[in-house]
């Protein structure tokens, strides 16, 4: 199986996290970027409104064909206990159908509820949705060492 990594990271937590699996399952890395990107400014008003809304922010095509892999390790930050918009915006635009599909969920704060809510959204996808690694961070410092990551990872093979 095909496997490839895509995540949306605005403060590089969670890109961390995708150059870890990918170290382990050499899979490409598809960052996730936004047509118009967030001004820091208005990043937390905005997203909110888009979370809020289900009005999400157009991307930038994807470098890699989806049709081409059957599995799909899908990396979001946390925003307003939620995953962050620009990838409820690749899972509600993209045909995730018999995808398996690896959640990893970076987070500064409560993550009560966010995996239910990614896993509601990829499942309405058609993805088949496997349990979610979540990554505590407190500023730069992640509370989940890079082997019990690339486990993940490795698990998933």
């Amino acid at each position: 199986m095909k496997s490839i990594i895509v995540f949306y990271s605005l403060s590089n937590h969670t890109g961390q996290v995708a150059r870890l699996l990918q170290e382990v399952t050499h899979s490409p890395l598809e960052e996730l970027h936004t047509k118009e990107p967030y001004g820091e400014e208005r990043l937390m008003d905005l997203s909110k409104r888009e979370i809020e809304n289900g009005n999400y922010p157009a991307l930038r095509p994807l470098t890699n064909p989806l049709k081409d892999y059957d599995v799909i390790f899908l990396g979001t930050p946390t925003w307003w206990v939620s995953p962050s918009s620009p990838v409820l915006s690749f899972i509600k635009n993209n045909d995730l159908t018999n995808k398996r599909v690896y959640p990893f969920i970076t987070t500064g704060f409560d993550v009560h509820g966010v995996e239910d809510k990614m896993k509601i959204a990829l499942e309405k996808s058609g993805a088949k949705v496997e349990k979610a690694l979540i990554v505590p961070f407190s500023n730069a410092f992640r509370y989940l060492d890079d082997e019990t990551i690339k486990k993940y990872g490795i698990n998933a093979k």
